[in-house]
């Protein structure tokens, strides 16, 4: 009993703590010493399940190619677009090698719908719909038309300006806006009312009317305002919003048309970077992502930043020169926003920021962040498009893909990470060691994970890694005793997957990573037990 704890006055003091259920994704700041366990410093690959777990299953594509084949030989996909038309069918078009091709999901053909459309190849062709017409442009032709049947030239082009090769379009008040004209990227022309194709330029409510901006423009989206039961339509340039009111070419009518700057600050890059969400717009910009949410509550355009700074982090990392390529996607089934950039020296989108909102009416649930990277040169994508519930994305080698349909990118594997911040325990002046831990997941195939460690402060500053598998059989997946059944995605069916950690200090960081196969591991979270001593004294 002599050298027993008890005998020699010391009680181990033993604690279990669960490091699980992540709630806001990548952390909102970037001091890692003082995050909470339930932030992460990192999440990449991974997107967050219902149950409140991060998942590297499913998260990549199949290509829907038919033959497996690139569209059109060495082409670039330069826009993807889905047309509702006037029978209620929807379509998946396609701008590639300066043509308009509609894509069939089911069998992977891709139809010429207007080989004669001339956009300039590595444009990025901008879409607009009004009236069961489907208008195209790309800033280096004049507007094209695509009515269900056939395409051609839309009418009225060139504007009286002369105005001509809009680069952008959107709708206001029953009329179709044109923005960023070759000849002068600061004006817009807003068409007659109820039509498209007509700029009659007189003092009737319903002509035509030319306006400009202080700035390049960049995009437009128009908003309702509950506020005041009005449609105005935001304008960006890189720096700055305006906003276009009015409905009447008329600039005296109560009503007339009207241009007023609200923000000399934040902007968006281009008209794809601006993503509609309900009754908000989300825009990204150089500096970060903002939202005009309060627009529709108070009738004034305040725009708020809603990224972390780790967002800011990865946003920073932007190739400045190659910014154009930019562009964003809303997936409603998912409550998740994308924004696809080109980052380092890439002049291709290689990377993306993923932001999950609340379910609508949800009083506890806050957004979560994570981002996506590029793995093989698999994930370089040029432009995204949403049909019902299935989310297509075009590369740059001319392959469109259907996402979350595979653990891989078209065969490769993906990386996967979960990076804690360094955490106290609880204890900011105890030194703490492991006694033992365990990383729970859930998996239907054969799994590796790298554990790392690192400790900071106090003891001997440790780090390590080591990497762990999990393997499967018929019945199930095992390491050591730890079984589950083929419903795997059940309550109980965790694999516990005991992992090492030595060494001792004051606060103590841990990283998984991994990389998919045919499915990807789902990460539920840490259980480790640690032992506290005092600040100069510890045992184990």
């Amino acid at each position: 009993m002599a050298g027993s704890k008890a005998a020699r006055g010391i009680r181990s003091n033993v604690k279990t703590f669960k490091l699980k259920s992540n709630v806001s994704g990548m952390a909102q700041n970037r001091a890692e010493t003082f995050l909470r366990p339930d932030q992460a410093v990192d999440i990449l690959n991974m997107h967050a399940t219902e149950e409140g777990s991060w998942s590297a299953d499913n998260a990549g594509y199949t290509k829907i190619n038919d033959g497996g084949t690139a569209y059109e030989s060495g082409a670039a996909v330069d826009g993807l677009a889905v047309f509702e038309d006037s029978s209620g069918d929807k379509h998946l078009f396609m701008a590639i090698n300066g043509k308009l091709k509609e894509v069939n999901t089911s069998t992977g053909v891709a139809t010429d719908i207007d080989a004669s459309a001339g956009y300039t190849v590595g444009n990025q062709v901008d879409f607009e719909a009004m009236y069961d017409v489907l208008y195209t442009v790309d800033g280096t032709i004049n507007p094209r038309k695509w009515d269900g049947a056939s395409a051609g030239n839309a009418a009225g082009w060139p504007v009286t300006g002369p105005f001509n090769n809009p680069k952008y379009l959107t709708k206001h008040n029953w009329r179709l806006v044109f923005l960023a004209p070759e000849e002068d990227e600061t004006t817009f022309v807003v068409s007659d009312f109820e039509d498209p194709e007509s700029f009659t330029f007189a003092s009737a409510s319903t002509d035509a009317y030319i306006g400009h901006i202080d700035g390049r423009i960049k995009g437009a989206r128009s908003m309702h305002i509950p506020a005041s039961n009005e449609e105005q339509t935001i304008i960006f340039s890189e720096k700055s919003t305006f906003v276009l009111t009015g409905s009447s070419a008329v600039l005296s009518d109560s009503d007339g048309f009207k241009v007023i700057k609200m923000n000399g600050n934040y902007g968006a890059i281009n008209n794809r970077c601006i993503v509609e969400v309900g009754n908000d717009i989300l825009a990204l910009n150089i500096f970060g992502i903002t939202s005009y949410s309060s627009t529709t509550q108070s009738g004034t355009i305040q725009p708020s930043a809603i990224n972390s700074d780790r967002v800011k982090d990865v946003i920073a990392s932007m190739n400045l020169n190659a910014k154009e390529q930019c562009w964003g996607i809303h997936l409603p089934n998912r409550r998740e926003v994308w924004w696809f950039l080109p980052t380092g020296a890439n002049t291709q989108c290689n990377a993306a920021i993923v932001y999950k909102y609340p379910s609508p009416g949800s009083q506890d649930e806050i957004p979560k962040w994570s981002r996506r990277l590029d793995a093989g040169s698999k994930f370089k994508m040029a432009h995204g498009a949403l049909l019902d519930r299935t989310f297509y994305v075009g590369s740059y080698s001319g392959v469109v893909g259907s996402m979350f349909t595979a653990s891989t990118y078209d065969g490769t594997g993906i990386p996967w990470k979960y990076e804690y911040p360094f955490w106290d325990v609880g204890n900011e002046k105890q030194n703490k060691r492991y006694l033992n831990g365990e990383a729970h997941f859930k998996v239907r195939s054969d799994q590796n994970f790298t554990f790392q460690y690192q400790w900071k402060g106090g003891g001997c500053n440790d780090q390590g890694s080591q990497s762990y598998p999990i393997e499967t059989t018929v019945a199930g997946a095992e390491y050591g005793s730890a079984t589950f059944g083929t419903d795997y995605f059940g309550q109980s069916e965790e694999v516990k997957v005991p992992y090492d950690i030595f060494g001792d200090g004051l606060r103590v960081k841990h990283t998984l990573s991994g990389t998919t196969a045919d499915s990807g591991p789902e990460f539920l979270g840490l259980t480790p037990v640690l032992e506290l001593g005092n600040i100069s004294q510890h045992w184990l």
